[in-house]
């Protein structure tokens, strides 16, 4: 039965994007490379407060880019 469900689970690997996503993210070294940038590194030191202002005020800024490139287009990503 065990080796079923390894059989079963290597199948499902086989088969999702994600998987194979992250194995070529992980062999091209680009893991490495966002984990050792300077964005992430001052990512790191935020704490509390600044922390949550950095995360909403830059998810919020790229929002907009996003949505004013997507307007130029004739395409919206708000649902209404």
């Amino acid at each position: 039965m065990r080796k079923f469900l390894l059989l079963l689970k290597k199948f499902k690997d086989i088969l999702d994007p994600a998987y194979w996503a992250e194995k070529i993210f992980i062999k091209s070294g680009l893991r490495d490379k966002a984990m050792n940038s300077p964005v992430k590194k001052f990512e790191r030191s935020l704490t509390g407060w600044k922390y949550w202002t950095y995360q909403i005020v830059g998810g919020a800024i790229i929002f907009t880019v996003l949505e004013y490139l997507f307007n130029l287009v004739g395409i919206t990503m708000i649902p209404f």
